[in-house]
């Protein structure tokens, strides 16, 4: 369970991390204009907090794993939203499910290290398995950077990341079955 949820929340947060250090860039090579893409980063963290309000009703109603691996697939949805639809619709659609998982995954992490291993062990767990995230987002960035400079465009990138977003939710529910 401890790999499959590192290896979920490890993916995670390398999407998170490339978007954040390529955003700008990403949507700029788009043909978005300068003011638009500001406001849609800014949309981005705004949508963070619905995510967050999002979360508690549905982890009270519904397995944290379950909750998680929806959000893990908002992920890929949004990044989903930027490759293949048209227009300024694809970058609202991307901000607000981008920032909604951004933000209920923040709490993910905590809650199901919390519930799978109790609060005695907890620290250790999550400390552990935030070094191998830390590892893995260190260098996200300069991956995609590279990847964007070898293809000389961000769709691979894009692409690559929705599948670590649909790699993330097999894991998630990977370690769902380990526990039940």
């Amino acid at each position: 369970t401890f790999w499959l949820l590192t290896l979920a929340f490890s993916l995670s947060s390398l999407t998170s991390i490339v978007i954040a250090a390529h955003l700008v860039p990403m949507l700029s090579e788009r043909g978005y204009p300068g003011d638009l893409v500001a406001i849609a980063a800014g949309s981005v963290g705004l949508m963070q907090l619905a995510g967050r309000i999002f979360y508690t009703p549905l982890s009270e109603r519904f397995s944290l794993f379950r909750v998680s691996a929806l959000f893990f697939g908002l992920h890929g949805l949004a990044l989903l939203c930027l490759l293949v639809l048209p227009g300024v619709w694809s970058l609202w659609l991307f901000a607000g499910f981008f920032g909604i998982a951004n933000g209920s995954l923040s709490l993910a992490k905590a809650a199901l290290v919390a519930e799978t291993y109790g609060a005695a062990n907890y620290g250790s767990i999550s400390g552990s398995m935030t070094s191998v995230i830390a590892f893995v987002t260190t260098f996200a960035p300069l991956g995609a950077g590279a990847l964007h400079d070898l293809a000389n465009h961000y769709q691979t990138v894009l692409w690559l990341l929705v599948l670590a977003s649909c790699v993330a939710v097999v894991s998630i529910m990977g370690a769902a079955r380990q526990q039940d």
